[in-house]
């Protein structure tokens, strides 16, 4: 397997902190849908937009799982799934590779190389 992204920090692996092909491996790769949408203190923030404000520490894993305690309220959330590489449609595998946070999907991915 071959990973491109990795988490900006431990509190940073929810998939709304990451955009694109996350990782490859054996004809698959994880990959995000939708630009994910948040509202953050009265404003609407939109896909990498949602990562810089992570890289600067203004949101984290906490704000997008507990939205109560928070300022940001999920708006469109985001995913990371399994594809295949050649699959029409998106090529997602089905429902079981569908996953919120960057450690099940890689997991998942290296489970599925063995």
């Amino acid at each position: 397997m071959k990973v491109l992204q990795k988490p900006i920090s431990p509190q940073h692996k929810s998939a709304m902190f990451f955009d694109g092909v996350i990782a490859t491996g054996l004809g698959l790769k994880l990959k995000t849908f939708n630009d994910g949408e948040i509202a953050y203190e009265g404003q609407h923030i939109i896909g990498k937009q949602i990562i810089e404000m992570g890289k600067a520490n203004l949101i984290n894993d906490n704000d997008i799982e507990d939205e109560r305690n928070s300022p940001v309220s999920i708006l469109v959330d985001k995913f990371i799934a399994v594809v295949e590489d050649d699959a029409p449609n998106e090529g997602i595998m089905d429902e079981d590779y569908i996953f919120d946070n960057y450690d099940d999907a890689i997991e998942a991915l290296q489970q599925l190389e063995l």
